[in-house]
């Protein structure tokens, strides 16, 4: 399948009832019974995800089943008096309650977008939601995409069995003193606890935005 034959605007509005996305989990040969008993995500977050446009299930002829889903990612980057550049990484997420910490080390903070909603605006709503990046006047965010591409269709670590593959439009930022915290950033979901925190990087995300 190509990217072009994939291509679509934002995730279709569709709505699933619990037992029309157990069926689909049952008729594709997905083993959802023990997702929350081994510390993963719940059928319930995985109707959240849906119902609120923000993924999208598409079937196959070969009975496969896989999401798509639109992501906007924000590389978020802030230069210390000395003219070193940190860069924001999420570090790892924590399962409140038990031992089950998933290694992350993923570059920058990502998104879904919702169905028919810019991903210029996606990135804003991320920058508030995930890090609490409400005022405009303390970072500079790019206007434009920087880079856009689709994933490699991959197991999903979050609902094992099934697959996902993410069309991922790359937005660059910069912050304010006053929103850094050489500590990092902790965001909690529920009953997960997401880690953020500063590494060294050599190069400016953007070139044509001056850092703070």
């Amino acid at each position: 399948m190509t990217a072009m034959e994939r291509e679509f605007t934002g995730n279709p509005k569709v709505h699933y009832s619990e037992n029309e996305l157990l069926t689909i989990l049952k008729n594709h040969n997905v083993l959802w019974q023990k997702w929350e008993t081994q510390g993963f995500r719940s059928i319930a977050d995985l109707l959240d995800l849906l119902n609120n446009h923000q993924a999208a299930l598409i079937y196959f002829p070969d009975k496969s089943l896989q999401m798509s889903i639109h992501v906007a990612v924000i590389i978020i980057q802030f230069q210390l008096p000395d003219k070193r550049i940190l860069e924001l990484e999420e570090d790892r997420q924590e399962i409140i309650g038990t031992n089950n910490i998933l290694k992350r080390h993923v570059r920058g903070i990502g998104e879904t977008v919702r169905n028919k909603e810019r991903p210029y605006y996606t990135a804003i709503r991320g920058l508030k939601e995930e890090l609490g990046f409400s005022d405009p006047n303390l970072f500079r965010l790019s206007s434009t995409v920087i880079r856009s591409e689709w994933t490699d269709l991959i197991p999903s670590k979050k609902w094992p069995g099934l697959y996902a593959s993410y069309y991922r439009r790359t937005f660059g930022c910069f912050i304010n003193p006053d929103l850094y915290r050489p500590e990092g950033y902790i965001k909690t979901k529920s009953d997960v606890r997401i880690i953020f925190a500063w590494r060294p990087t050599e190069h400016l995300v953007m070139t044509d935005i001056n850092p703070f």
